[in-house]
């Protein structure tokens, strides 16, 4: 018997755009209360501080202090990464190696904003990047979400597979998650995630 796990990462940036500044906004159509960001299993949530003394110095600083994507170095207001770690047990079974149980266990982190001098803005514009922030929250609670509740199809392509394929049945299954999650991601108009998927394939087990 042998257990192996497998780290699966994804992150998520959301860019500045100008639909994306601070400004008044409805906020997007996502699931609310216990599909919030702070029900998330395993997630924890990191600030970067910005200030300003008005909405365009705000905008100027998140603009100046927010996270770069990856990829394109961009500024982004907000960011999430996920990850699922996989933990799977092998049998020998009648001299041949089995997949006997497989384990999913997700986890996730944001990035967000946080005004420093909040109580210097007008009352208006105070309410304005409430709003913002809960509006980015929203869409990284709407995303991970997304990616938790289809945590299961992972475990299920590790038991459907062979011992010496197990790792690349989990990342194939990861991979078509972040096709799903993009074009989700996509269709809330933000930018697709990147993917990446460390995984250390499976060797033979030791009974």
């Amino acid at each position: 018997m042998s257990l192996t796990l497998l780290p699966l990462v994804a992150l998520a940036m959301a860019p500045i755009a100008a639909g994306q500044e601070v400004t008044a906004e409805r906020p997007p159509s996502v699931p609310a209360g216990s599909r919030s960001l702070e029900a998330l299993p395993n997630a924890t949530v990191v600030h970067y501080n910005v200030t300003g003394a008005n909405l365009t110095a705000v905008n100027a600083s998140v603009a100046a202090n927010s996270p770069k994507d990856p990829s394109t170095k961009a500024p982004s207001p907000s960011s999430s990464e996920w990850g699922i770690a996989v933990r799977f047990e092998q049998k020998a079974i009648d001299g041949k190696c089995a997949v006997a149980a497989a384990q999913a266990n997700f986890s996730a982190s944001v990035v967000l904003p946080r005004l420093s001098n909040r109580e210097g803005l007008k009352p208006d514009e105070r309410k304005v990047w409430d709003q913002y922030v809960a509006n980015l929250k929203s869409a990284a609670a709407a995303e991970l979400w997304f990616v938790h509740d289809r945590v299961g199809r992972i475990e299920e392509a590790i038991l459907a597979s062979s011992c010496t394929s197990a790792g690349k049945a989990a990342s194939a299954a990861a991979e078509r998650l972040q096709q799903e999650l993009a074009r989700f991601a996509s269709q809330n108009r933000r930018q697709p995630p990147t993917f990446r998927v460390p995984v250390r394939d499976v060797s033979d087990p030791r009974s």
